[in-house]
């Protein structure tokens, strides 16, 4: 028995046209509707994700369609997020943010989030494949880092900014360059 469809909200829609730019409308429309399904689902899941609309099946190929269209660039869409999201910050109060990797198979994917009220919000990211990462992962994190954190800094300064990540980003050069920038931060060391 086939769930019944739910409608994306106009205004996720008109949010989506707002961030997304030049993309086309049924990108857009695409994109809107998996991100409600996201909402609505509470999972990434792609069958899952399927079950929202009246034909998984169709929806299925929807999101295998969207995802591999090259005008949807992941690198692209993390520009855009990431604009967004310096469009959007709060007036006052700090600016919590945290760093970590996540590996799927050989697919590892490098985040920085917003922490805000319990959940981290990603804002900018890269993926990268394993054979890319050897010997070059720490200076990937540091230019990432460099970027965000000179953007950030260019809008609300670095007095409001707090850096988290886990141990595997405890190095003398990410220590130098967070006391460099003087960022507030939080690693935990082994």
């Amino acid at each position: 028995m086939l769930k019944k469809k739910i409608i994306c909200p106009a205004s996720l829609f008109e949010y989506i046209k707002e961030i997304a730019g030049n993309l086309h409308g049924h990108q857009i429309k695409g994109i809107a509707d998996f991100v409600f399904a996201v909402i609505e689902q509470r999972t990434a899941v792609q069958a899952g994700l399927a079950e929202v609309f009246g034909n998984p099946e169709a929806a299925g190929k929807r999101l295998a369609r969207l995802l591999q269209n090259p005008r949807m660039a992941p690198k692209k869409m993390s520009e855009i997020v990431f604009e967004q999201f310096l469009r959007q910050l709060p007036k006052v109060g700090k600016i919590r943010l945290a760093f970590d990797w996540t590996i799927e198979n050989k697919q590892y994917l490098v985040v920085i989030s917003l922490v805000r009220n319990g959940r981290a919000i990603p804002i900018f990211w890269r993926g990268y494949e394993e054979q890319r990462l050897k010997k070059k992962m720490k200076k990937i994190e540091r230019a990432m880092l460099k970027r965000v954190l000179r953007r950030l800094k260019e809008v609300v300064g670095k007095r409001r900014i707090i850096l988290t990540a886990d141990r595997g980003f405890a190095d003398v050069e990410t220590f130098r360059l967070l006391k460099k920038e003087k960022i507030g931060f939080v690693i935990r060391v082994k």
